[in-house]
């Protein structure tokens, strides 16, 4: 994959930080136009990985879980619900 060499990485991380303050500054010369783009970009991506789930299929379900993928879902708080999802009841 594309996380074993050095240069990949740091190509990834920083054009991501670069497209992040891109958008930033984007947004506050034109927040509608900012929003467009995204909601273009994010229905690209949704339509693009829809596509290769399909072609794949059958492929990618012979294919053992990443290891990663197992601690990350099997985690004892995924996504910190109970922090962020719950609430106290505060006694008045």
């Amino acid at each position: 994959g594309g996380s074993e060499r050095h240069e990949d990485r740091f190509l990834a991380k920083n054009s991501a930080l670069l497209y992040y303050w891109a958008n930033v500054i984007f947004y506050l010369i034109h927040p509608r136009g900012a929003y467009y783009m995204m909601s273009l970009i994010e229905d690209h991506a949704h339509n693009t990985y829809s596509k290769f789930l399909e072609t794949n299929k059958e492929r990618l379900k012979t294919m053992p879980v990443p290891q990663i993928a197992h601690k990350y879902y099997e985690a004892e708080d995924m996504y910190m619900f109970d922090a962020f999802h719950t609430s106290v009841e505060v006694a008045p």
